[in-house]
């Protein structure tokens, strides 16, 4: 049977060994208090303990030999309580609600405003007003609309620009800017409108397109005749419906020229009988001729100017043209004598005047023909084809003839243009004795919106 130690030998063996240690305590004490560990950045750890909470170097001090490292993880979160939130936007009392011992509180600042922008001056949009005018001073600028495809007359002669067609009803002063009162006053002309009225007149920088035109041009004058009998009267202005045009430019720029029509030849020889004034001005009537003492009626009636509209640049876009004059009534007794004929149309086209009537010394009388043209006037009558005991012999002069598209005079009445969408009063010829009408013209149109005309 093998040997071992005796439970006896054991516990005498232990405790000798503690008295041992015990013995070196003082001295490992006091060798572990003068030899201190140093970590990089001046940090200084002892024996004893150091926590570290995130990542760090450290040098491991000399005689060092062992380094017991302890690293403990983060728990799990627990639970959160909650009980709500509260938004407040103004100075008030909040009573924090019970059961709530922590509180979070987020504070928002209001951001810096924009600067403010610039408004553009009348004229130009989008560039700085000028000082004073601009939003600062509460100033409020408004727009005029823009129109699409709209029709406007021209009726009495003369020489026109396109703020001289009367705007459409829709054509009107918008709402006031939010914060004003009163009325609007429009940049170019001074004028004060109310909300929704309409715009009396085009401002001269207004964007005017034109499409399409329909005029006439003026009649040609009637002239002295023997009453009853055919003749002596004006053929009408040319007619052009719907003539497709095409060009651009602001309402001050585009000119419209409305022809006079012809005057009415006189009953002595001071009174001249002048051709309407036009794009291309009527020619006058022509002189009567006589030999003896008796020239009652002498000048033909004067022709009709043309109507016409020209673009900003000054070109000719459409030109209708003018009808011509009645030839001169003639009495023939004893003396030789000749009716003046009658003037012309103006512009391309144009109605020709009738001719005069003649008187001879042989106591005869022939009536004048007709003008010639697109038109063609009918011939003067004869009252009286020669001389008796008691009557002169007497005639009429030609009807003038109209410009293309026109009528020429027919009977005692001046030239009127059938179907026209302009009434009698415009493009007709001057029955006898009577002046030619004048021109007339529509213009198909549209035009842009204008900012800042208000």
């Amino acid at each position: 049977m093998k040997k071992g130690f005796s439970l006896v030998e054991l516990l005498v063996s232990i405790i000798t060994i503690s008295v041992i240690i015990a013995a070196f305590a003082p001295i490992m004490t006091k060798k572990l208090r003068e030899n201190r560990l140093s970590l990089t950045q001046g940090k200084i750890l002892s024996y004893q303990s150091k926590v570290f909470t995130q990542d760090d170097s450290w040098e491991v001090p000399a005689r060092v030999r062992r380094i017991k490292v302890t690293s403990i993880a983060g728990g799990g979160a627990g639970g959160g309580a909650s009980f709500g939130d509260k938004t407040i936007t103004s100075n008030e009392n909040w009573v924090v609600p019970a059961g709530v011992t922590k509180i979070r509180v987020y504070m928002i600042g209001g951001g810096g405003g924009g600067a403010n922008g610039t408004k553009g001056t009348p004229a130009t949009a989008g560039t700085p007003a000028t000082p004073g005018t601009d939003a600062t001073s509460g100033t409020k600028y408004g727009s005029l609309p823009s129109l699409s495809n709209v029709t406007g007359d021209l009726l009495e002669a003369g020489t026109f620009n396109f703020t001289n067609i009367t705007p459409p009803d829709s054509y009107k002063a918008p709402a006031l800017a939010s914060g004003c009162s009163g009325s609007w006053t429009q940049i170019s002309t001074g004028a004060s409108y109310n909300p929704g009225q309409r715009i009396a007149a085009f401002p001269t920088n207004a964007s005017i397109t034109v499409s399409k035109v329909t005029a006439c041009g003026g009649g040609g004058g009637g002239t002295g005749a023997l009453i009853n009998k055919n003749g002596c009267a004006g053929g009408s202005g040319g007619y052009k419906k719907d003539e497709a045009v095409s060009f651009s430019g602001n309402a001050g720029n585009i000119v419209i020229k409305i022809a006079e029509g012809g005057y009415s030849g006189g009953k002595d020889a001071l009174n001249k009988a002048q051709g309407g004034a036009g794009q291309s001005a009527g020619s006058n009537g022509g002189e009567g001729s006589k030999s003896g003492s008796l020239h009652v009626h002498s000048q033909g009636g004067g022709g009709g100017g043309s109507s016409a509209i020209l673009n900003p640049t000054g070109v000719v876009m459409l030109e209708v043209p003018g009808g011509g004059g009645g030839g001169r009534a003639e009495v023939g007794s004893g003396s030789s004598a000749k009716g003046g004929e009658g003037g012309s149309g103006g512009g391309p086209n144009p109605g020709l005047g009738g001719k005069g009537a003649t008187g001879t010394t042989s106591c005869t009388a022939s009536a004048g023909k007709g003008g010639t043209g697109s038109a063609a006037g009918t011939n003067g009558q004869v009252l009286v084809s020669s001389c008796t005991a008691t009557l002169s012999a007497k005639a009429n002069g030609g009807n003038g003839g109209g410009g293309e598209g026109g009528a020429g005079g027919n009977g005692k009445l001046g030239g009127v243009i059938a179907n026209s969408i302009f009434t009698a009063n415009n493009c007709s010829g001057g029955n006898q004795n009577e002046p030619g009408k004048p021109g007339a013209m529509r213009v198909t149109y549209s035009v842009a919106a204008l900012a800042n005309a208000l």
